[in-house]
Protein backbone atom coordinates (compact mmCIF):
# COMPACT_ATOMS: atom_id res chain seq x y z
CA UNK A 1 0.00 0.00 0.00
CA UNK A 2 3.16 2.27 1.09
CA UNK A 3 4.79 1.54 -2.38
CA UNK A 4 1.63 2.01 -4.36
CA UNK A 5 1.30 5.45 -2.80
CA UNK A 6 4.87 6.41 -3.35
CA UNK A 7 4.23 5.03 -7.28
CA UNK A 8 0.83 7.23 -7.64
CA UNK A 9 2.67 10.32 -6.38
CA UNK A 10 6.23 10.10 -7.43
CA UNK A 11 5.55 13.04 -9.83
CA UNK A 12 2.96 14.88 -7.34
CA UNK A 13 5.45 16.03 -4.92
CA UNK A 14 4.34 17.57 -1.70
CA UNK A 15 5.19 17.51 2.36
CA UNK A 16 3.34 14.49 2.46
CA UNK A 17 4.76 12.43 -0.03
CA UNK A 18 8.14 13.36 0.75
CA UNK A 19 7.82 12.21 4.14
CA UNK A 20 6.46 8.66 3.27
CA UNK A 21 9.34 7.96 0.73
CA UNK A 22 11.60 8.88 3.62
CA UNK A 23 9.53 5.97 5.71
CA UNK A 24 9.54 3.56 3.23
CA UNK A 25 13.68 4.15 2.92
CA UNK A 26 14.10 3.07 6.34
CA UNK A 27 11.61 0.33 6.31
CA UNK A 28 13.65 -1.12 3.03
CA UNK A 29 17.00 -0.59 4.92
CA UNK A 30 16.06 -2.14 8.20
CA UNK A 31 14.84 -5.39 6.08
CA UNK A 32 17.90 -5.25 4.48
CA UNK A 33 16.96 -4.69 0.58
CA UNK A 34 19.49 -1.66 0.73
CA UNK A 35 18.51 -0.46 -2.87
CA UNK A 36 15.08 0.40 -2.49
CA UNK A 37 16.21 1.97 0.42
CA UNK A 38 18.73 3.93 -1.62
CA UNK A 39 15.98 4.65 -4.48
CA UNK A 40 13.30 5.72 -1.81
CA UNK A 41 15.84 8.41 -0.28
CA UNK A 42 16.27 9.55 -4.03
CA UNK A 43 12.43 10.20 -4.40
CA UNK A 44 12.13 12.26 -1.53
CA UNK A 45 14.74 14.41 -1.47
CA UNK A 46 13.90 15.21 -5.65
CA UNK A 47 11.00 16.17 -4.24
CA UNK A 48 11.78 17.99 -1.42
CA UNK A 49 14.43 19.69 -3.84
CA UNK A 50 10.99 20.68 -6.43
CA UNK A 51 9.93 22.08 -3.48
CA UNK A 52 12.50 24.18 -2.75
CA UNK A 53 12.66 22.93 1.03
CA UNK A 54 15.93 23.44 1.55
CA UNK A 55 15.71 27.46 1.46
CA UNK A 56 13.94 30.03 3.29
CA UNK A 57 10.99 30.82 1.52
CA UNK A 58 7.75 30.48 3.03
CA UNK A 59 7.54 33.05 5.52
CA UNK A 60 3.92 33.68 4.11
CA UNK A 61 3.04 30.23 5.63
CA UNK A 62 2.51 29.62 9.48
CA UNK A 63 5.14 29.00 12.16
CA UNK A 64 3.98 25.07 12.56
CA UNK A 65 3.98 24.91 8.82
CA UNK A 66 7.89 26.54 7.99
CA UNK A 67 8.98 24.24 10.90
CA UNK A 68 7.48 21.42 9.57
CA UNK A 69 8.47 21.92 6.05
CA UNK A 70 12.06 22.47 7.75
CA UNK A 71 12.25 19.28 9.36
CA UNK A 72 11.10 17.53 6.54
CA UNK A 73 14.69 18.59 4.51
CA UNK A 74 16.21 17.63 7.32
CA UNK A 75 15.35 14.54 7.74
CA UNK A 76 16.02 14.24 3.84
CA UNK A 77 19.73 14.90 5.04
CA UNK A 78 19.10 12.05 7.60
CA UNK A 79 18.62 9.30 5.22
CA UNK A 80 20.95 10.75 2.56
CA UNK A 81 23.95 10.57 4.68
CA UNK A 82 22.79 7.22 6.18
CA UNK A 83 21.77 5.08 2.93
CA UNK A 84 24.84 7.07 1.53
CA UNK A 85 27.13 5.16 4.15
CA UNK A 86 25.04 2.21 4.96
CA UNK A 87 24.24 1.71 0.59
CA UNK A 88 28.03 3.09 0.40
CA UNK A 89 26.69 5.22 -2.42
CA UNK A 90 27.28 8.46 -2.79
CA UNK A 91 26.08 11.59 -0.89
CA UNK A 92 23.34 13.37 -2.81
CA UNK A 93 22.93 16.80 -1.01
CA UNK A 94 24.84 19.65 -1.77
CA UNK A 95 24.95 21.50 1.73
CA UNK A 96 26.53 24.85 -0.46
CA UNK A 97 23.20 24.70 -1.56
CA UNK A 98 20.78 24.14 1.77
CA UNK A 99 19.94 27.86 3.48
CA UNK A 100 17.67 26.69 6.18
CA UNK A 101 17.13 27.35 9.87
CA UNK A 102 17.94 23.95 12.07
CA UNK A 103 15.42 22.80 14.22
CA UNK A 104 13.61 25.04 16.82
CA UNK A 105 13.60 24.18 20.46
CA UNK A 106 10.80 21.92 21.18
CA UNK A 107 9.15 23.77 23.21
CA UNK A 108 8.95 26.34 20.90
CA UNK A 109 7.55 24.26 18.07
CA UNK A 110 4.97 22.79 20.61
CA UNK A 111 3.53 26.12 20.83
CA UNK A 112 4.08 27.27 17.47
CA UNK A 113 6.35 30.03 18.56
CA UNK A 114 8.27 32.18 16.35
CA UNK A 115 12.11 31.81 17.10
CA UNK A 116 15.02 32.91 15.19
CA UNK A 117 17.12 30.08 14.21
CA UNK A 118 20.70 29.19 13.38
CA UNK A 119 21.80 28.15 10.10
CA UNK A 120 24.49 25.34 10.06
CA UNK A 121 27.41 26.96 9.79
CA UNK A 122 26.60 29.70 12.16
CA UNK A 123 25.66 27.33 14.81
CA UNK A 124 26.97 29.10 18.52
CA UNK A 125 29.42 27.22 20.20
CA UNK A 126 30.78 26.07 23.38
CA UNK A 127 27.41 23.89 23.06
CA UNK A 128 24.29 25.96 24.02
CA UNK A 129 21.77 22.50 23.88
CA UNK A 130 19.79 24.39 27.20
CA UNK A 131 18.55 27.10 24.79
CA UNK A 132 18.54 25.33 21.64
CA UNK A 133 18.40 21.71 22.59
CA UNK A 134 20.05 18.53 21.90
CA UNK A 135 19.02 18.36 17.90
CA UNK A 136 20.72 21.23 15.93
CA UNK A 137 24.17 20.02 17.45
CA UNK A 138 23.35 15.94 16.83
CA UNK A 139 22.96 17.40 13.39
CA UNK A 140 26.47 19.43 13.73
CA UNK A 141 28.28 16.22 14.55
CA UNK A 142 26.36 13.88 12.08
CA UNK A 143 27.86 16.55 9.32
CA UNK A 144 31.23 15.94 10.43
CA UNK A 145 30.45 11.99 10.46
CA UNK A 146 29.56 12.15 7.53
CA UNK A 147 32.44 13.81 6.29
CA UNK A 148 34.68 11.62 8.05
CA UNK A 149 32.72 8.33 6.55
CA UNK A 150 32.47 9.64 2.89
CA UNK A 151 36.43 9.53 2.50
CA UNK A 152 36.29 5.84 2.64
CA UNK A 153 33.43 5.64 -0.01
CA UNK A 154 35.51 7.22 -2.37
CA UNK A 155 38.89 5.22 -1.70
CA UNK A 156 40.20 5.71 1.90
CA UNK A 157 43.82 5.84 2.21
CA UNK A 158 44.33 5.63 -1.39
CA UNK A 159 42.06 8.60 -2.22
CA UNK A 160 43.27 11.08 0.43
CA UNK A 161 46.49 10.76 -0.98
CA UNK A 162 45.92 11.38 -4.10
CA UNK A 163 44.40 14.56 -2.62
CA UNK A 164 47.39 15.44 -0.68
CA UNK A 165 49.32 14.59 -3.79
CA UNK A 166 47.59 17.33 -6.05
CA UNK A 167 47.18 19.62 -2.94
CA UNK A 168 43.29 19.74 -3.31
CA UNK A 169 42.65 18.76 0.31
CA UNK A 170 43.60 17.70 3.53
CA UNK A 171 42.50 15.80 6.64
CA UNK A 172 43.72 18.43 8.96
CA UNK A 173 40.68 20.50 8.55
CA UNK A 174 38.60 18.03 9.26
CA UNK A 175 40.53 16.64 12.15
CA UNK A 176 41.07 20.24 13.23
CA UNK A 177 36.97 20.61 13.35
CA UNK A 178 36.52 17.62 15.24
CA UNK A 179 39.02 18.27 17.72
CA UNK A 180 37.46 21.78 18.26
CA UNK A 181 33.83 19.91 18.17
CA UNK A 182 34.56 17.63 20.97
CA UNK A 183 36.45 20.76 23.18
CA UNK A 184 33.25 22.58 22.60
CA UNK A 185 31.35 20.21 24.33
CA UNK A 186 30.25 21.63 28.11
CA UNK A 187 30.03 19.14 31.10
CA UNK A 188 26.44 19.16 30.78
CA UNK A 189 26.14 16.93 27.67
CA UNK A 190 29.36 15.46 27.91
CA UNK A 191 28.76 11.49 28.45
CA UNK A 192 27.34 10.69 32.00
CA UNK A 193 24.71 8.24 33.70
CA UNK A 194 23.47 11.38 35.19
CA UNK A 195 23.24 13.13 32.05
CA UNK A 196 21.42 10.20 30.51
CA UNK A 197 18.96 10.65 32.99
CA UNK A 198 18.46 14.59 32.36
CA UNK A 199 18.10 14.00 28.98
CA UNK A 200 15.35 11.15 28.86
CA UNK A 201 12.98 13.38 31.28
CA UNK A 202 13.37 15.97 28.27
CA UNK A 203 12.66 13.14 25.78
CA UNK A 204 16.11 13.68 23.77
CA UNK A 205 17.85 10.14 25.67
CA UNK A 206 18.11 9.04 21.83
CA UNK A 207 19.19 12.07 20.09
CA UNK A 208 22.27 12.42 23.29
CA UNK A 209 23.18 8.67 22.70
CA UNK A 210 23.64 9.04 18.99
CA UNK A 211 25.10 12.03 19.51
CA UNK A 212 27.85 10.24 21.13
CA UNK A 213 28.11 7.51 19.08
CA UNK A 214 28.87 9.43 16.33
CA UNK A 215 31.53 11.79 17.58
CA UNK A 216 33.64 8.33 18.61
CA UNK A 217 32.78 7.19 14.89
CA UNK A 218 34.12 9.57 13.48
CA UNK A 219 37.44 9.84 14.79
CA UNK A 220 37.74 6.16 14.73
CA UNK A 221 37.09 5.99 10.93
CA UNK A 222 38.97 8.73 10.24
CA UNK A 223 42.19 7.22 11.69
CA UNK A 224 41.62 3.43 11.54
CA UNK A 225 43.46 2.82 8.07
CA UNK A 226 46.87 4.22 9.42
CA UNK A 227 46.81 1.31 12.23
CA UNK A 228 49.71 -0.29 11.32
CA UNK A 229 49.62 -3.47 10.03
CA UNK A 230 52.71 -6.39 9.52
CA UNK A 231 51.84 -6.92 6.07
CA UNK A 232 53.58 -3.66 4.46
CA UNK A 233 51.03 -1.65 4.76
CA UNK A 234 51.43 0.14 8.04
CA UNK A 235 51.98 3.62 7.34
CA UNK A 236 55.15 4.97 6.23
CA UNK A 237 57.50 8.72 6.92
CA UNK A 238 55.70 10.07 4.06
CA UNK A 239 52.23 9.52 5.35
CA UNK A 240 52.28 9.92 9.00
CA UNK A 241 55.17 10.47 11.73
CA UNK A 242 56.04 7.92 14.67
CA UNK A 243 53.96 10.49 16.95
CA UNK A 244 51.27 10.81 14.63
CA UNK A 245 50.99 7.24 14.30
CA UNK A 246 50.79 7.33 17.77
CA UNK A 247 48.11 9.13 18.35
CA UNK A 248 46.26 7.18 15.58
CA UNK A 249 46.87 4.09 17.67
CA UNK A 250 45.74 5.69 20.82
CA UNK A 251 42.67 7.97 19.31
CA UNK A 252 41.38 4.59 17.60
CA UNK A 253 41.90 2.39 20.94
CA UNK A 254 40.39 4.95 22.82
CA UNK A 255 37.15 5.53 20.46
CA UNK A 256 36.64 1.63 20.35
CA UNK A 257 36.97 1.09 24.40
CA UNK A 258 34.38 3.76 24.87
CA UNK A 259 31.62 2.96 22.15
CA UNK A 260 31.75 -0.42 23.86
CA UNK A 261 32.19 0.77 27.00
CA UNK A 262 28.72 3.01 26.57
CA UNK A 263 26.98 -0.25 24.33
CA UNK A 264 27.22 -2.06 27.66
CA UNK A 265 26.16 0.27 30.03
CA UNK A 266 22.83 1.02 27.93
CA UNK A 267 22.84 -3.12 27.61
CA UNK A 268 22.49 -3.19 31.13
CA UNK A 269 20.72 -0.52 31.96
CA UNK A 270 16.79 -0.84 31.76
CA UNK A 271 14.19 -1.65 28.42
CA UNK A 272 13.87 2.03 27.08
CA UNK A 273 18.01 2.23 27.16
CA UNK A 274 18.03 -0.99 25.24
CA UNK A 275 15.94 0.22 22.74
CA UNK A 276 17.60 3.35 22.34
CA UNK A 277 20.34 1.70 21.86
CA UNK A 278 19.39 0.17 18.78
CA UNK A 279 20.19 2.22 15.87
CA UNK A 280 21.60 2.18 12.25
CA UNK A 281 24.07 4.89 13.95
CA UNK A 282 25.07 2.52 16.69
CA UNK A 283 25.90 -0.89 14.17
CA UNK A 284 28.38 1.52 12.40
CA UNK A 285 30.16 2.95 15.56
CA UNK A 286 30.11 -0.64 16.51
CA UNK A 287 31.69 -2.27 13.44
CA UNK A 288 34.25 0.23 13.36
CA UNK A 289 35.08 -0.36 17.36
CA UNK A 290 35.26 -4.09 16.39
CA UNK A 291 37.81 -3.80 13.52
CA UNK A 292 40.14 -1.61 16.20
CA UNK A 293 39.30 -4.92 18.81
CA UNK A 294 40.59 -7.30 16.34
CA UNK A 295 43.45 -5.29 15.56
CA UNK A 296 44.20 -4.82 19.82
CA UNK A 297 43.83 -9.11 19.34
CA UNK A 298 45.95 -9.89 16.21
CA UNK A 299 48.52 -7.20 15.64
CA UNK A 300 49.11 -5.16 18.86
CA UNK A 301 49.84 -7.90 21.14
CA UNK A 302 48.40 -11.00 19.96
CA UNK A 303 49.54 -12.78 23.46
CA UNK A 304 48.83 -9.88 26.08
CA UNK A 305 45.73 -9.65 28.72
CA UNK A 306 44.70 -7.20 25.96
CA UNK A 307 44.19 -9.47 23.44
CA UNK A 308 41.86 -11.87 25.66
CA UNK A 309 40.21 -8.47 26.62
CA UNK A 310 39.69 -7.52 23.06
CA UNK A 311 38.36 -10.93 22.22
CA UNK A 312 35.57 -10.41 25.20
CA UNK A 313 34.10 -6.95 24.01
CA UNK A 314 33.93 -8.25 20.23
CA UNK A 315 31.58 -11.31 21.71
CA UNK A 316 29.75 -8.85 23.47
CA UNK A 317 29.19 -6.48 20.59
CA UNK A 318 28.11 -10.01 18.62
CA UNK A 319 25.58 -10.44 21.32
CA UNK A 320 23.73 -7.26 21.14
CA UNK A 321 24.10 -7.39 17.08
CA UNK A 322 21.65 -11.15 17.54
CA UNK A 323 19.70 -9.95 19.93
CA UNK A 324 18.19 -6.79 17.29
CA UNK A 325 17.88 -9.67 14.93
CA UNK A 326 14.16 -10.38 15.36
CA UNK A 327 12.87 -6.72 15.10
CA UNK A 328 15.52 -5.97 12.15
CA UNK A 329 16.73 -7.92 9.31
CA UNK A 330 19.30 -5.64 8.75
CA UNK A 331 21.19 -6.77 12.38
CA UNK A 332 21.96 -10.45 10.82
CA UNK A 333 23.81 -8.52 7.96
CA UNK A 334 25.22 -6.61 9.95
CA UNK A 335 26.48 -9.79 12.37
CA UNK A 336 27.62 -11.18 9.26
CA UNK A 337 29.70 -8.25 8.80
CA UNK A 338 31.75 -8.56 12.55
CA UNK A 339 32.20 -13.05 11.23
CA UNK A 340 33.87 -11.80 7.87
CA UNK A 341 35.76 -9.20 10.12
CA UNK A 342 36.97 -12.29 12.44
CA UNK A 343 37.63 -14.56 9.75
CA UNK A 344 39.64 -11.85 7.69
CA UNK A 345 42.17 -11.14 10.54
CA UNK A 346 42.15 -14.81 11.70
CA UNK A 347 43.01 -16.05 7.89
CA UNK A 348 45.75 -13.20 8.16
CA UNK A 349 47.38 -13.23 10.90
CA UNK A 350 45.98 -16.45 12.92
CA UNK A 351 47.80 -19.84 13.19
CA UNK A 352 44.89 -22.55 12.43
CA UNK A 353 43.89 -21.58 9.08
CA UNK A 354 43.32 -24.27 6.15
CA UNK A 355 45.84 -22.74 3.51
CA UNK A 356 43.88 -24.51 0.55
CA UNK A 357 40.89 -22.46 0.81
CA UNK A 358 41.49 -19.34 3.27
CA UNK A 359 39.17 -20.86 5.71
CA UNK A 360 39.65 -20.61 9.34
CA UNK A 361 40.37 -23.43 11.23
CA UNK A 362 40.39 -22.78 14.97
CA UNK A 363 38.78 -19.44 15.35
CA UNK A 364 37.80 -19.08 19.26
CA UNK A 365 34.82 -16.68 18.87
CA UNK A 366 31.14 -18.26 18.99
CA UNK A 367 29.07 -16.17 16.76
CA UNK A 368 25.47 -17.19 15.74
CA UNK A 369 24.05 -16.72 12.41
CA UNK A 370 20.90 -16.54 10.37
CA UNK A 371 21.21 -19.56 7.82
CA UNK A 372 18.63 -17.98 5.72
CA UNK A 373 18.39 -18.09 2.54
CA UNK A 374 19.96 -14.95 0.90
CA UNK A 375 17.66 -15.77 -2.29
CA UNK A 376 14.35 -14.72 -0.46
CA UNK A 377 15.38 -10.88 -0.34
CA UNK A 378 15.32 -9.12 -3.31
CA UNK A 379 18.61 -7.52 -3.81
CA UNK A 380 20.88 -5.79 -6.72
CA UNK A 381 23.08 -8.53 -7.71
CA UNK A 382 26.38 -7.58 -8.44
CA UNK A 383 29.27 -9.11 -8.94
CA UNK A 384 32.97 -8.55 -8.95
CA UNK A 385 33.58 -6.23 -12.09
CA UNK A 386 30.49 -5.80 -13.05
CA UNK A 387 28.96 -3.54 -10.21
CA UNK A 388 31.41 -4.38 -7.12
CA UNK A 389 35.28 -4.42 -6.83
CA UNK A 390 37.84 -6.85 -7.73
CA UNK A 391 39.65 -6.82 -4.26
CA UNK A 392 43.67 -6.11 -4.13
CA UNK A 393 45.93 -7.83 -1.27
CA UNK A 394 45.96 -4.82 1.22
CA UNK A 395 44.64 -5.64 4.67
CA UNK A 396 42.98 -2.43 4.84
CA UNK A 397 41.71 -2.63 1.31
CA UNK A 398 39.96 -5.91 2.49
CA UNK A 399 38.15 -4.02 5.99
CA UNK A 400 37.30 -1.37 4.19
CA UNK A 401 35.03 -3.29 1.37
CA UNK A 402 33.95 -5.34 4.39
CA UNK A 403 32.45 -2.66 6.66
CA UNK A 404 31.60 -1.21 3.26
CA UNK A 405 29.72 -3.99 1.55
CA UNK A 406 27.60 -5.35 4.49
CA UNK A 407 24.35 -4.77 2.67
CA UNK A 408 25.93 -6.35 -0.85
CA UNK A 409 24.81 -9.74 -1.57
CA UNK A 410 26.02 -12.07 0.71
CA UNK A 411 27.22 -14.53 -1.82
CA UNK A 412 29.81 -12.61 -3.85
CA UNK A 413 30.54 -10.32 -0.57
CA UNK A 414 32.26 -13.79 0.94
CA UNK A 415 33.31 -15.01 -2.57
CA UNK A 416 35.26 -11.81 -2.95
CA UNK A 417 36.87 -11.97 0.54
CA UNK A 418 37.82 -15.45 0.33
CA UNK A 419 39.71 -14.92 -2.70
CA UNK A 420 41.41 -12.24 -1.24
CA UNK A 421 42.23 -14.16 2.10
CA UNK A 422 43.75 -17.26 -0.23
CA UNK A 423 46.22 -14.58 -2.19
CA UNK A 424 47.29 -12.46 1.48
CA UNK A 425 48.11 -15.48 3.64
CA UNK A 426 50.58 -15.89 0.39
CA UNK A 427 51.53 -12.51 -0.37
CA UNK A 428 52.12 -11.45 3.67
CA UNK A 429 55.21 -8.78 2.32
CA UNK A 430 53.73 -6.01 0.13
CA UNK A 431 55.83 -3.19 -0.62
CA UNK A 432 54.95 0.19 1.10
CA UNK A 433 55.23 2.23 -2.15
CA UNK A 434 52.17 -0.54 -3.72
CA UNK A 435 49.75 2.43 -5.14
CA UNK A 436 47.35 -0.08 -7.08
CA UNK A 437 45.32 -0.30 -3.88
CA UNK A 438 41.45 -0.99 -3.67
CA UNK A 439 40.24 0.17 -6.92
CA UNK A 440 36.77 1.63 -5.73
CA UNK A 441 34.11 2.49 -7.60
CA UNK A 442 34.90 6.52 -6.64
CA UNK A 443 31.80 8.52 -6.85
CA UNK A 444 31.42 11.61 -8.31
CA UNK A 445 33.22 14.29 -5.78
CA UNK A 446 30.06 15.81 -4.34
CA UNK A 447 30.41 18.06 -1.27
CA UNK A 448 28.11 16.96 1.04
CA UNK A 449 26.90 16.30 4.55
CA UNK A 450 23.82 14.89 7.85
CA UNK A 451 21.40 14.15 10.87
CA UNK A 452 19.16 10.49 12.75
CA UNK A 453 17.80 7.69 12.62
CA UNK A 454 14.88 7.89 15.35
CA UNK A 455 12.05 9.05 12.99
CA UNK A 456 9.35 9.04 15.71
CA UNK A 457 11.54 11.20 17.69
CA UNK A 458 11.17 13.96 15.36
CA UNK A 459 8.17 15.63 16.57
CA UNK A 460 6.78 17.54 13.94
CA UNK A 461 7.61 15.52 10.94
CA UNK A 462 3.97 15.09 10.19
CA UNK A 463 1.80 18.03 10.31
CA UNK A 464 -1.85 17.43 11.38
CA UNK A 465 -2.86 18.85 8.43
CA UNK A 466 -0.07 16.93 6.20
CA UNK A 467 0.32 13.33 7.42
CA UNK A 468 0.87 10.58 5.70
CA UNK A 469 -1.48 7.64 4.97
CA UNK A 470 -1.84 4.92 8.01
CA UNK A 471 -0.48 2.90 5.81
CA UNK A 472 2.73 4.22 5.44
CA UNK A 473 3.90 3.95 8.66
CA UNK A 474 4.73 0.47 8.96
CA UNK A 475 8.48 0.79 9.21
CA UNK A 476 9.08 -2.90 10.20
CA UNK A 477 9.09 -2.98 13.78
CA UNK A 478 11.05 1.05 14.29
Amino acid sequence: MARQYSRQSIDLPSIRSVQANLILALRELLTRTSHKAWIFTGIAIRQAQVLRLGREYYSRVSNRQMEVQRRTFWACLVMDRLVSYGCWRPQMIDLDCVAINLPCPENSFAFEQSFDGHKLGALPFPCDSARLGMLPYFIAILVLWAQATYIQIKGGRRYINQQLASSASSLSDLETKLENFNKSIPVSIQWSTQNLKVFRHTNQEGLFINFHFLLLNARCVMNQEYLPYPDGTASNPAEVSHEQQEAIIAACVYSSETTITIMNELWHADDISKRHLQSVFTAAALLSAVNTQLWLQYVRDPESDTSQRAQIRVQEVATILESWKPQWPVADAWLRTLVSLCDLYENAYGSNVNYDDGSQGGHNTTLPLDNGNDQERSVARLTEGNGLPEIKTRIVDRIRFTLLSSLEDLDARERALKASMRIARHEVAVSEDYAGGFEYWNPEDLELGLPELYLDEWPGLFDAQEVAPASTADTGGV
